[in-house]
């Protein structure tokens, strides 16, 4: 059961993204997640939140 309420807390986060990124008023949309690979939905980047802490870390998210 908690899988399928990850599964759906996911959905809605990305869903919101979405709908931010079409106001088009920030440069990256990014969501970070337990996923082990990075991938893009729509204007959505996913990173697993390793790599997302190494990129903040390095300063590449500008």
């Amino acid at each position: 059961m908690k899988f399928i309420e990850q599964k759906l807390n996911f959905v809605n986060d990305l869903k919101g993204l979405i709908t931010l990124s079409e106001e088009e008023k920030l440069k990256n949309y990014i969501l970070v997640c337990l996923e082990t690979k990075e991938r893009t939905v729509e204007k959505i980047k996913m990173l697993p939140w390793k790599k997302f802490l190494t990129l903040l870390w390095s300063g590449a998210l500008g």
